[in-house]
């Protein structure tokens, strides 16, 4: 008896060695990842997941995709210099567009070339992307200090103004709503089709600020002065 006992002790214990070798190896590896693996920089000011599938990261020297095991940094690899990168977006063709906010400039990627883009009929200056929802780029103009959004139609290169007051912030949902913010003071939305309407304007000794911290669409919360 006293041999089956021995006998059957050391079953368990072969038994919970391998059980727990299984599930630590069933577990996930954590791994930061750094320039060593291809990263421009490690401060990631954006992140995007296009259609095929691929890992888009924007950081404060540039845009690297993820291959599976590294980074790949369009910026070094096309000699582009390192510049804050925080606007990424997919276009309808597949090409990802992406702002280099050290000269200004937007450019697309498909694949094997850099690119510069350009709104069609645009003659403000250099722009700079707020968000992309559907077909449409919205933008301001760093020309001029007027705070003026744009909406231009990628696919059929079709320009139009919303006119913003002074002080305004800006937030989107995924429905396509913009939402106005004018000087912490009034709440105005507007949609799709280009509808405005005043949504909330708080007492006298109160403010207004944008709480985006909700996936999908943004909040709102009233402060007193």
């Amino acid at each position: 008896m006293k041999a089956l006992r021995l006998i059957f002790k050391w079953l368990l214990t072969c038994f919970a060695s391998f059980f727990c070798t299984v599930v630590i190896s069933q577990s996930p590896p954590e791994k930061t990842y750094t320039t060593h693996d291809g990263l421009p920089q490690i401060q990631v000011m954006n992140m995007m997941q296009d259609s095929r599938g691929l890992l888009w990261v924007a950081t404060k020297k540039g845009l690297a995709y993820f291959t599976g095991s590294k980074f790949m940094d369009i910026n070094r690899l096309h000699t582009l210099g390192h510049s804050l990168t925080d606007f990424l977006a997919e276009l309808p063709d597949g090409k990802i567009l992406f702002n280099q906010a050290g000269n200004q400039q937007m450019l697309t990627f498909d694949g094997a070339n850099v690119d510069t883009f350009s709104v069609k009929n645009w003659n403000g200056g250099r722009i700079r992307p707020v968000f992309q929802i559907k077909n449409y780029l919205y933008f301001i103009s760093l020309k001029t200090s007027e705070k003026a959004l744009y909406r231009y139609n990628i696919v059929h290169h079709k320009l139009d103004s919303v006119a913003l007051m002074p002080g305004t912030e800006l937030a989107s949902d995924k429905s396509g709503n913009i939402y106005f913010l004018m000087n912490r003071k009034e709440l105005w939305k507007q949609t799709f089709d280009g509808k405005l309407t005043l949504m909330i304007r708080p007492g006298l000794n109160q403010t207004l600020k944008f709480n985006l911290e909700n996936k999908g669409y943004p909040l709102y919360h009233v402060s007193r002065n």
